[in-house]
């Protein structure tokens, strides 16, 4: 090996060291610092509270709404006999039997919170006063957030295609049935609003992400506008410079 060659290897093996330095010291540099935590961990914590708190709402309300309905079947069923209506003694039996299913249902439904709530409480509750806490919370928020929002995504197609079938179902039922089977204008109407009204709400249900659903979207978006990465990236840079008597060679590694 020629003197000259000998210097080219040195050099070459210099500058390989020197470029995997300042690579290593490059991909140190995407820990996020204090403030880029405590900027991500603010973000799910708004993220992940409107969730709760909406979640919280819908109960409320939803809870509410089954109780009054079973309130209001409760008394038509005890006041049956006294009625102008003529119901018969299974009507007020099926009048009991609704009443009694919607305030279960309502009862239920209050006492008893959803994922969407206790989740949220649960990364809320979670320590942070060590970088390790703070970390472990952050990883913990982030992978909730997502499964919340998979789990909505899940039930939104259910619910639509349930929807959708039905509306389809009710429609196809007044439409198939011959002229003058309909005795009952009202109910024929009936039938074909009702199935108008379902598969409507069905395709907006399809079309509509939930509350869940766009916060994780303005989570995700959030971070990559800001730059922080997920995973490892692998990349290998050929390097090829001329130098006096031959030519320099190395590879630049990033990760």
């Amino acid at each position: 090996m020629t003197n000259m060659n000998r210097i080219n290897a040195i050099i070459s093996s210099i500058l390989v060291g020197v470029v995997l330095t300042q690579n290593l010291a490059w991909a140190g540099s995407t820990e996020l610092t204090d403030a880029e935590t405590r900027e991500q961990k603010l973000q799910l914590d708004f993220r992940l509270g409107e969730i709760q708190s909406i979640s919280h709402t819908r109960r409320l309300i939803t809870g509410s709404v089954f109780l009054a309905a079973g309130t209001l079947f409760a008394v038509q069923a005890l006041t049956a006999n006294t009625s102008a209506t003529s119901y018969t003694v299974s009507d007020t039996a099926v009048l009991g039997a609704v009443a009694a299913g919607f305030g279960v249902a309502g009862t239920l439904t209050l006492i008893f919170p959803s994922r969407f709530e206790k989740v949220p409480e649960q990364y809320r509750l979670m320590p942070e006063s060590t970088p390790e806490e703070l970390r472990s919370k952050i990883t913990f928020g982030e992978i909730s957030l997502q499964s919340l929002a998979e789990e909505a995504e899940t039930s939104r197609l259910l619910s639509s295609g349930i929807l959708f079938v039905l509306g389809a179902g009710y429609i196809a039922l007044y439409a198939g049935m011959p002229a003058g089977y309909w005795d009952n204008l009202v109910f024929s109407r009936s039938v074909l609003f009702s199935g108008i009204l379902c598969a409507s709400v069905g395709i907006f249900t399809f079309i509509l992400k939930t509350q869940t659903e766009r916060e994780y979207k303005d989570y995700m978006d959030w971070k990559n506008d800001h730059g922080h990465k997920s995973g490892l990236s692998f990349n290998v840079t050929p390097i090829l410079a001329p130098v006096p008597g031959g030519a320099l060679t190395g590879v630049s590694l990033a990760f």
